[in-house]
């Protein structure tokens, strides 16, 4: 039995849905069981559970040898991941694979900060681990559409800075692996796409792909946080945003690594694969 603890995110949706389709017996921890069962796979067995609720974790666990752990961003994140791996160790030590960020423990970014935390809790807890450290996900490129769409072009504060973005069915891939196949435990796997981007460099390839000009326009921070807050975001949230996004704008972040090739054996999905396969969204 594995478990996907975050099943109903971007993440955890294209996971759990190459397990199923892998043959496995999958169980998803949800807060709302009725809601989650109408948007996934009807082989999923749902189960009610909080990660701020240490007790409802210990029935969601019994039974599974492996987890798989994805949670948003929120101040309470680091008990999140503390309950739910001292729930792991009453349940019978199953190997846990959490999902990570690249650059976790970054001192420059709170977010990055946190995952750090998070690896390091997880490193030294004692259960089977694999962190799994993603860099930006192309599907975070959806954000964009509507301003696509309308305006013809995007605005975000990232300046020229590139990335090693990676798709997030390479993630699931990478993540399926772990999950089941041997020789993952105790391991740290950086997951990159296959070359460094800047968001000009998307602009680019989306007008390339949608004949029609799209336009990345450089923000100040100040600006898109302003902007955020307008959206509705947290005055918390939108600070740590504008932290990650000035992260982004140094290029600390455009190494690239060979783990998706070497676990799923084949290289990663291209930047333009991806508008292509989804240019439908963009249109």
């Amino acid at each position: 039995m594995i478990l996907v603890v975050g099943a109903t995110g971007t993440n955890g949706r294209e996971l759990t849905s190459r397990l199923v389709t892998m043959g496995e017996q999958v169980r998803a921890l949800v807060r709302n069981p009725a809601k989650a069962a109408g948007t996934q796979l009807p082989t999923i067995e749902f189960m009610q559970g909080d990660l701020g609720n240490p007790a409802s974790l210990d029935a969601a666990l019994h039974g599974v040898e492996h987890a798989f752990i994805v949670t948003p961003q929120d101040d309470r994140f680091i008990q999140w991941h503390r309950n739910f791996i001292e729930a792991a160790k009453r349940a019978g030590k199953p190997h846990i694979v959490r999902l990570s960020a690249l650059g976790a423990g970054d001192p420059d970014s709170e977010i990055l900060r946190r995952h750090g935390e998070a690896d390091q809790l997880l490193q030294t807890c004692g259960l089977p681990f694999t962190i799994l450290q993603p860099n930006s996900f192309y599907q975070n490129t959806f954000r964009l559409v509507e301003s696509i769409k309308q305006n013809g072009a995007f605005y975000l504060p990232i300046k020229d800075g590139r990335l090693s973005m990676v798709d997030v069915r390479d993630i699931a891939a990478v993540a399926a692996r772990t999950l089941t196949g041997s020789g993952h435990e105790g391991m740290t796997y950086q997951i990159t796409g296959p070359e460094a981007i800047s968001y000009y460099d998307i602009a680019a390839t989306l007008s390339k792909v949608l004949g029609r000009p799209v336009k990345y326009v450089e923000v100040p921070l100040e600006a898109a946080k302003e902007n955020m807050l307008r959206f509705g975001m947290s005055e918390r949230m939108a600070t740590i945003m504008a932290e990650l996004y000035g992260v982004f704008a140094t290029s600390r972040y455009a190494f690239t690594t060979d783990v998706v090739a070497r676990i799923i054996g084949k290289p990663p999905i291209a930047f333009e694969q991806f508008a292509r396969d989804f240019s439908g969204t963009f249109q």
